[in-house]
C-alpha cells in the first residue's frame, strides 16, 4: 500500500512538474511571439526627440478627441517613423474602429503589414482601403506592388485589378503600368493598344509616342 502511495504521488509530482515546465515553455513562447515588431532606423538624437514630442501631442489629441480619425493616421506615421511597426498597426485599427470607413487607414495598415511580411494580411486592408474609396489610385497602386512583388502566380487577379483600376479611376499612369505588365506576358497587340490609349489622353510624345512606335514595329514584323 505504502509501495502504491509512493507512486502515486511520483506520478503527481511528475505530472505537475509537467505542467509546470510546459506553461513556462508555452509562457515564454506567447511572450516571444506576442513581442511588438520593431525596425532598426536611422535617426539622429535631434529627430527621435522630435518624434517623441510629436507623439506625445497626437496621443494627447487622440485622448481629447478620440474620434477623430486623422489623429490615428498621424500616430501610426509616427510610431513607423520611430521603427514601431506594432505600435503602428495598433494605431491605425484603433483610428478604424473609430471610423471603419476611413480608406487611408486601411492602406497605411496594409503598408505595415507588408513590411512585416504579412503579405496575405496586406492584400485584405489594400483591398478593404479600396472598398472604402474606389476612385482613389492609392489603393491599386499598393495592391498592384504587392501583387507584383509576393504573389507573382496570381496574374489573372492581378489582371482584374488593373482593368478595375483604369475603370474607376482613369489614372494614366496605372495604364502605362497596364500596358508594360501585358507586354511582359507577350500580349504586344493589348501593349500596343493601351500605350495608343495614353497617347491619345496625354499626348506625351517622348514616351508614350516611342511606346507606340516601338510595339507598332514588333507587330508589323510579326
Amino acid at each position: 500500500m505504502a509501495h502504491l502511495l509512493k507512486n502515486k504521488y511520483r506520478n503527481l509530482i511528475y505530472f505537475f512538474g509537467g505542467a509546470v515546465v510546459l506553461f513556462a515553455i508555452t509562457g515564454v513562447a506567447w511572450r516571444f511571439f506576442s513581442h511588438d515588431v520593431v525596425i532598426d532606423v536611422s535617426l539622429s538624437v535631434e529627430e527621435r526627440t522630435d518624434l517623441l514630442s510629436q507623439r506625445e501631442k497626437v496621443l494627447n489629441a487622440i485622448q481629447d478627441s478620440p474620434q477623430n480619425p486623422d489623429n490615428y493616421l498621424e500616430l501610426g506615421i509616427i510610431e513607423k517613423s520611430l521603427g514601431n511597426l506594432s505600435a503602428a498597426a495598433r494605431a491605425y485599427m484603433d483610428g478604424i474602429k473609430q471610423h471603419d470607413d476611413f480608406y487611408l487607414n486601411y492602406l497605411n495598415l496594409g503598408s505595415i503589414y507588408e513590411d512585416m511580411g504579412r503579405f496575405d494580411d496586406a492584400l485584405s486592408m489594400y483591398q478593404k482601403g479600396i472598398v472604402q474609396k474606389p476612385i482613389e489610385e492609392m489603393g491599386y497602386e499598393k495592391l498592384i506592388s504587392l501583387y507584383k512583388s509576393h504573389f507573382p502566380d496570381r496574374l489573372l487577379d492581378l489582371d482584374a485589378v488593373f482593368l478595375r483600376a483604369i475603370d474607376l479611376t482613369g489614372s494614366v499612369d496605372i495604364m502605362k503600368s497596364y500596358a508594360r505588365f501585358l507586354e511582359s506576358r507577350g500580349q504586344i497587340r493589348d501593349a500596343w493598344i493601351y500605350w495608343q490609349e495614353v497617347l491619345d489622353r496625354t499626348g506625351e510624345p517622348d514616351l508614350a509616342q516611342k511606346e507606340v512606335d516601338r510595339l507598332g514595329n514588333i507587330l508589323e514584323g510579326e
